[in-house]
């Protein structure tokens, strides 16, 4: 477990680094050009940036780096080491950032509730992350717009989203549409679902020409997770697939109630978090596993520990 530590944490320092590059250099800099061709595209302000997470998988970016983050965040939080605490969670906050995707950096913001667990007996501590983190995140993000890093661009782009008329017209247009498109052909097969691939004579594609007429070109899909879970699969898939997110959120969190150690049920949960406008339904990416493996270590070092006391 420590060499996988050791190296989680080259990890996210290489990354950090290689994400900052983007940012200057371009978009095109160590990352996969099968990834550019479908997803690249964009100036400095909207570009999506992956680091080093664009030969994993798409969402390799926030489901590798995110979980790790918050896993060592507690390490650093239980060791006591004050300064490297901080300059973790700015390092891990400004990535999420520059990655420009919004469902990354809400999940990156969860930091703060690993950070309240680890402090619940000492709320002045908390608070003093919580007012002192953001405002060193906003003097950084000014001194990188006057280095030309374009940030004040990203807050405005794909933050506020000026430029598609602010966050109603722009994301938030988009979930209201999935809410509305999803009123209109759910209970066309509502039990099974409507699956995901057409099969028989000529079925070479997606079976969805009634959606994406509602959706009108306005979105690609239902851009809520939990709606596509129930469109694509029914009640019948929506029902397992909820009670798995639930019943391992449920195990993670009485172990972490066990151990002390919350890190693992916070990155568990960022999966859940994302799901309300990402729409992925596997959780085996780096990031999510390594969080279980850390699970089920603390849950054997307390074991050990119980047993030398007994």
């Amino acid at each position: 477990m420590n060499s996988i530590l050791k190296f989680s944490n080259i990890l996210l320092i290489v990354a950090f680094i290689v994400i900052l590059l983007q940012q200057v250099i371009g978009q095109e800099f160590m990352t996969n050009p099968d990834y550019m061709r479908d997803w690249g595209g964009g100036d400095e302000t909207e570009s999506r940036l992956v680091s080093i997470y664009s030969y994993i998988s798409p969402v390799a970016v926030g489901f590798g780096f995110v979980p790790v983050f918050i896993l060592i965040t507690e390490l650093l939080i239980k060791s006591k080491k004050n300064k490297k605490l901080l300059l973790y969670v700015l390092l891990g906050l400004l990535f999420s950032f520059l990655t420009k995707t919004r469902w990354i950096m809400l999940n990156a913001l969860m930091v703060f509730l690993l950070l309240y667990f680890n402090h619940r007996k000492q709320l002045t501590s908390f608070y003093k992350y919580l007012i002192l983190v953001p405002s060193i995140v906003v003097i950084a993000l000014f001194v990188g717009e006057s280095f030309g890093l374009k940030t004040m661009g990203i807050v405005e782009d794909r933050i506020l989203e000026k430029d598609s008329g602010g966050v109603g017209k722009g994301s938030a247009s988009s979930r209201i549409l999935a809410f509305t498109a999803f009123s209109q052909v759910y209970m066309d097969n509502p039990i099974l679902g409507r699956g995901n691939v057409k099969y028989g004579m000529a079925g070479t594609g997606e079976q969805d020409s009634k959606l994406k007429k509602i959706l009108g070109g306005k979105s690609s899909q239902l851009h809520v997770g939990y709606l596509s879970l129930l469109y694509i699969y029914g009640l019948v898939g929506g029902i397992f697939f909820l009670g798995f997110i639930y019943l391992i959120l449920k195990r993670l969190y009485k172990n972490a109630e066990k151990t002390g150690y919350y890190g693992p049920f916070v990155a568990f949960l960022g999966f859940a978090l994302a799901n309300l406008t990402l729409v992925t339904f596997t959780f085996f990416e780096m990031g999510l596993i390594l969080a279980l493996l850390f699970n089920k270590f603390y849950l054997q070092s307390l074991k050990q520990k119980d047993l030398k006391i007994n």
